[in-house]
């Protein structure tokens, strides 16, 4: 299916979901029998780690996540959240903590992976029903009619949140926003060329620190993100 794929479009990538915690089994459907495979898999063991940090307040269990997938971690797919899951602030209530797995997300090794909506911090819409309805809601353009997303009627009404600042609109002219922040992110990953998985050192000089350095064409990109809701001083 991928051969045929790949024959036909220019540049297609394939995500391959694998519902595995050994990082071997997870990349084995990378590269099965030697036969062209997906191009990465989606890292459910960092997601689950990942989450487990925040609740704990320390960095380890990402940190053993990260050094357990070694030099495979370039071909994992750090995601957070799916039409399958609630969405992150929903999960996590501090503004503060989903800001760093942001950080994390876009900087750490591999494909970061973002369901439409966590660029603007999207909660779980409260309207409309059906099956995952709450994590299915139309994109939030703007605050106007249908949330800028259609003039007619979509499957599911706009959550009434989008017309209060958790729209595209409004968060791309907001230097606070997750969306700013998430575009800040995205222009050092072009600018550092993380896309070309450049080698990544690790340690945790804090518990509550995931401190890792990224060794670019650019030079030592280092970066500390706070795991947890305390402040931590320099």
């Amino acid at each position: 299916m991928m051969d045929a794929a790949r024959a036909r479009h220019d540049g297609p990538i394939f995500l391959a979901e694998a519902s595995e915690w050994e990082v071997d089994r997870s990349v084995s459907w990378l590269n099965a029998e030697g036969a062209p495979g997906a191009d990465a898999v989606l890292d459910f063991p960092r997601h689950d780690a990942a989450l487990e940090s925040l609740e704990t307040g320390s960095a380890e269990p990402l940190l053993e996540v990260l050094t357990e997938q070694g030099a495979d971690a370039d071909s994992m797919a750090f995601f957070l959240g799916s039409h399958d899951l609630d969405r992150l602030p929903n999960v996590v209530e501090d503004g503060r903590a989903r800001r760093a797995l942001r950080v994390a997300q876009l900087l750490l090794p591999g494909s970061p992976v973002l369901y439409y909506g966590e660029e603007l911090d999207l909660a779980n819409a409260t309207t409309g029903t059906g099956q995952d309805y709450a994590m299915r809601a139309p994109m939030p353009w703007s605050a106007g009619p249908g949330a800028g997303f259609t003039d007619g009627t979509p499957w599911f009404p706009p959550d009434p949140s989008f017309s209060i600042g958790t729209n595209v609109n409004d968060e791309a002219h907001d230097p606070a926003s997750m969306l700013s922040l998430v575009h800040t992110l995205m222009r050092v990953r072009e600018a550092w060329q993380l896309d070309a998985d450049p080698p990544t050192t690790y340690r945790m000089d804090e518990a509550r620190l995931l401190c890792f350095i990224r060794e670019t064409s650019q030079g030592a990109l280092g970066v500390e993100v706070n795991l947890s809701g305390d402040t931590v001083g320099a």
